[in-house]
């Protein structure tokens, strides 16, 4: 960068998971934090606090006259709120994955995509060393700084580009969101049968080392592979207690079988 990271000034809109965990790492890399803005009064004075920065819950107070604005909010709100802010001269980022770099086009000068490739949650502190960032801008000075930006963080910069990221956000919800659903719906059988979740780790975490490993078309095994009707009917029935859980068994079942003729 071309300056000192203690230099380089960032408000952040948003104190979601993303939000705050960005926002600590930020701090911690050095960054000088200079406003965090967001909608819950509580939760947007709470991290002010903790990283000794201004805060608003108005867009009319909020402080554009920074290096860096960071939009972590809501796709549902974030085209509003680029529409409704004056940023000047300021370099200003979304960190959505599925929203395209033209949102700002038209609105905002200077601006890109600072999207991080993880899933975050308040109760957990995430690893941010070799993580993903996807990012993209509109000219390539913007370009190097959220490079650097990343760097900083001890992640790793991917460039790609809005179609690219659309389809990655896609890919992440289906090893994530889909896969932590299916992970929820096994606790609930867990738990019929009296049985702890506990029990299910070490296949949870050998699928994933063979999916990384060997990849997900080699790895793939289980009844509807061998074509196993007496299990999977008996499967059925077990699930007899959830319509919907057992709708999802059929459609994944068949979608298995499909794939591995």
């Amino acid at each position: 960068m071309e300056k000192k990271i203690s230099k380089v000034s960032i408000t952040l809109v948003g104190v979601g998971n993303l939000g705050y965990h960005l926002a600590h790492a930020l701090y911690h890399a050095g960054y000088q934090m200079v406003q965090v803005a967001g909608r819950s009064r509580d939760h947007v004075e709470s991290l002010a606090v903790e990283l000794g920065c201004r805060w608003t819950v108005r867009l009319t107070e909020l402080v554009t006259d920074v290096d860096l604005v960071i939009l972590a909010i809501n796709d549902r709100v974030l085209e509003t709120v680029i529409r409704q802010v004056d940023f000047g001269e300021t370099l200003v980022v979304h960190t959505s994955g599925a929203v395209p770099l033209s949102v700002f086009t038209g609105h905002v000068k200077n601006y890109g995509v600072l999207y991080p490739l993880q899933t975050f949650s308040r109760g957990r502190i995430p690893d941010f060393k070799g993580l993903p960032f996807c990012i993209e801008a509109c000219i390539p000075a913007h370009t190097e700084f959220l490079n650097d930006l990343v760097f900083s963080l001890t992640a790793i910069p991917v460039r790609i580009d809005s179609a690219q990221r659309a389809y990655l956000h896609l890919s992440a919800v289906f090893v994530n969101n889909f896969v932590n659903h299916l992970f929820g719906c096994a606790e609930e059988i867990m738990d019929k049968a009296m049985l702890p979740f506990s029990l299910l780790a070490p296949i949870m975490r050998e699928t994933i080392a063979k999916a990384q490993n060997i990849g997900p078309s080699n790895a793939q095994t289980g009844p509807a592979v061998r074509n196993e009707e007496n299990v999977i009917k008996k499967h059925l029935e077990l699930l007899s207690f959830s319509p919907e859980m057992k709708k999802l068994y059929g459609v994944l079942t068949e979608s298995i079988r499909i794939n591995s003729i």
